[in-house]
């Protein structure tokens, strides 16, 4: 008769990897979502269970011990394992699925208001869209696309550059009547600037209108969407790509500044490998058609 194997508290091998992994019980428990007493009771638990000491802890906090690093070593691939096994299975079992991970401000403002259409088109696809501004490890099958805003260099993946969209200079109507002066780009080099997480935008902006900038000044609020609500409030001028700033130019919630509209970075479809399941291949085909919709009537 075969013997059941005698397991460790999986929790506490988790706990014991989380630490191993952040050299740090608190930034362990933050990967874990538990409260750092609870690491810690872990910690204890496994090493109570083996009977050896794994960690040595300290005012200055906590470090393995030289057995305590080849078992995280072997614990830690164990759970890799797991996790890709587990995922594995989910991507086969849950086959009508399609997990597409997305730069924030597109899904929310443009991709997010036209899925039920894709819907109604490919009803046996299960769109699962996560904005987010982190590239999935497809090798884990964390997703099966990415839309992402700009060029990406890495190695492996496959890359569609889905469209080139205008980047307009946007500002409440508020803020434009109060600055009835600015009607050029080289306007705007003492107005006040919103940024998204750099000043790279702004700066690659002015030097595709021809206009060579200092340096500039103005808040940094990280994503697109959140810079243009600080347009909306009067904040200052935000760049937006036509596709997320429609909904608020239509609303008039923003008006256009300047006549300058040069087309920057590209919108890209990510993915892993070559030859592609004929879910991607309908929401990629979907994707380009619908954009290019899209900015037919923006221009029209």
């Amino acid at each position: 008769m075969t013997s059941v194997p005698r397991l460790p508290p999986l929790k506490a091998l988790r706990a014991f990897e989380a630490v191993a992994r952040f050299g740090n019980v608190r930034k362990a428990a933050e990967a874990l979502a538990v409260d750092h007493t609870v690491v810690s009771r872990h910690l204890r638990v496994l090493q109570q269970w083996l009977g050896i000491r794994l960690v040595n802890t300290s005012r200055q906090g906590v470090t393995l011990t030289p057995i305590g690093k080849q078992y995280a070593e072997r614990i830690g691939a164990a759970l890799e394992d797991i996790s890709f096994a587990s995922s594995e299975l989910q991507q086969t079992a849950n086959n009508r699925q399609l997990i597409v991970w997305c730069i924030p401000g597109f899904a929310t403002q443009w991709l997010l208001p036209r899925l039920p259409d894709f819907s109604s088109v490919y009803p046996d696809i299960d769109i699962v869209l996560r904005p987010t501004e982190a590239v999935p490890d497809f090798d884990k099958h964390e997703a099966d696309a990415k839309i992402h805003y700009g060029h990406l260099h890495t190695s492996g993946l496959t890359s569609v550059v889905l469209t080139h969209p205008r980047v307009y200079a946007v500002a409440s109507p508020a803020w434009a009547a109060r600055h009835p002066n600015v009607r050029e780009p080289k306007d705007l080099l003492t107005a006040a600037l919103i940024h998204e997480d750099t000043r790279d935008q702004w700066r690659d902006w002015f030097l595709a209108c021809g206009v060579v900038p200092g340096t500039l000044q103005g808040p940094r609020l990280w994503h697109a969407n959140v810079a243009m609500e600080a347009a909306i409030h009067g904040q200052g001028v935000a760049l937006a790509n036509e596709l997320i700033a429609a909904p608020a130019l239509q609303s008039r919630q923003l008006q256009i500044v300047t006549t300058a509209c040069p087309a920057l970075d590209p919108y890209v479809l990510i993915t892993k490998g070559e030859v592609m399941p004929a879910k991607f291949s309908a929401f990629r085909n979907w994707l380009i058609r619908t954009l290019a919709s899209s900015a037919s009537q923006a221009q029209a």
